[in-house]
């Protein structure tokens, strides 16, 4: 068996979610101030309640006019950005809120960015990006997996369709000259990124005296090296979608998973390591029989040592909807065959598609991206009776 991670500490890195006003409020009394409907020019310098303060200050987001920084106890929590630009679109009820970096290692971040949310009336629309830092000393772990999946190595890695080899850029230490290197696995990915790092290196040119002192609590020796494995996980990540194609009374269906991060276990080990679990994207496995799916497959961490867990999920069945992107594929390929060859039999096709699964409307934009005075295309009335 390979080197199994089983001395770690673990927690959150990154939080950002999108809030909106709480659709069952739990608070005495009117909230202090409505932020999402806030404007600046509106906005008073500071509200308080409770244990929470909020502060105006400018936004530095484009989209957003004000910047409302967080406050508890006089520590800054995080900050919230409203009074949109634009007053339009999907998300105009939405509010981002993003949790400061020191509030992870230095707070019960969960519990108070609840208690903020309660005190101003305010609900987690959705999450748009989580990162869970694993901290070790035991072993370098991208040392590790690649020399357990390299050429001559034992176990291999299973690629997806749409997961990517690994990325791996250096850094030379200007004190020692000694290059240190980041390694990306599914770098810029939408979905699920993992990120390996020396963390002191980085702390050593990029100091952060609350992160050294949180690895000194959690028994760190300051002397050696500690490595980061961060896992970022994305909006598009906490929402799974499988199709079940089995034809019944309803149709086809398409069942969606939804994961909610509970706010309250933020700060807890056990259900921090069952998340970076749940969306760890590498798959790696023995080479012990023919195709890769049959191989047995290997966890390089222990989850378990902070004991167990249980995720918050939602399972939610609805009609499948197709898009007929294939079939408005077929339209755009024939139309632009025809174009380009004069054969009529290109068009034929593209009118049998059109009218056999009411794409007409699709028929005509394509035919109208081509101008009359191309020779092989009929002129602006016929292509309309075609689509028609």
């Amino acid at each position: 068996m390979p080197d199994v991670i089983n001395r770690y500490a673990i927690c959150t890195d990154l939080y950002r979610v999108n809030v909106q006003p709480a659709t069952t409020l739990s608070i005495t009394g009117p909230a202090p101030a409505d932020l999402v409907n806030l404007t600046y020019s509106a906005a008073k310098d500071t509200y308080t309640a409770g244990t929470y303060t909020v502060e105006k200050v400018h936004s530095n987001d484009a989209a957003y006019h004000l910047q409302l920084n967080i406050y508890t106890g006089g520590q800054l929590l995080g900050f919230m950005l409203t009074d949109r630009t634009k007053k339009y679109g999907v998300s105009k009820n939405l509010r981002p809120l993003h949790v400061t970096n020191e509030a992870f290692y230095t707070l019960n971040h969960g519990g108070e960015l609840a208690g903020f949310l309660q005190a101003f009336g305010l609900e987690v629309a959705n999450s748009s990006q989580l990162d869970i830092c694993l901290y070790t000393q035991q072993i370098d772990p991208a040392k590790l997996i690649q020399r357990l999946t390299g050429k001559t190595g034992k176990y291999q890695r299973i690629m997806r369709r749409n997961d990517k080899h690994e990325t791996v850029i250096g850094a030379r230490d200007e004190r020692t000259g000694k290059i240190f290197n980041t390694t990306y696995f599914g770098k810029d990915s939408e979905t699920v990124t993992v990120k390996i790092y020396d963390k002191s290196f980085k702390l050593a040119s990029q100091p952060k005296q609350y992160v050294s002192d949180w690895h000194l609590a959690n028994g760190f020796d300051p002397s050696k090296p500690v490595y980061s494995v961060e896992v970022s996980i994305k909006a598009r990540a906490l929402k799974e979608y499988r199709y079940n194609n089995a034809v019944s009374n309803t149709g086809k269906q398409t069942e969606a998973t939804s994961y909610c991060i509970d706010l309250q276990r933020l700060n807890s080990p056990a259900y921090l390591a069952q998340l970076f679990q749940h969306f760890w994207p590498l798959d790696i496995r023995k080479k012990d029989a023919t195709r890769p799916q049959n191989c047995t497959r290997v966890s390089l961490i222990d989850y378990t040592i902070h004991g167990e867990a249980e995720l918050n999920k939602t399972v939610e069945l609805r009609p499948t909807t197709s898009t007929l992107t294939m079939e408005k594929n077929v339209i755009k390929y024939h139309v632009a065959e025809f174009a380009h060859t004069g054969e009529s039999i290109h068009l034929d096709m593209a009118r049998a598609v059109a009218q056999r699964h009411q794409l007409t409307e699709t028929l005509a934009k394509q035919l109208a991206k081509f101008t009359p005075a191309s020779s092989a295309l009929p002129a602006p009335t016929e292509a309309q009776q075609v689509a028609a």
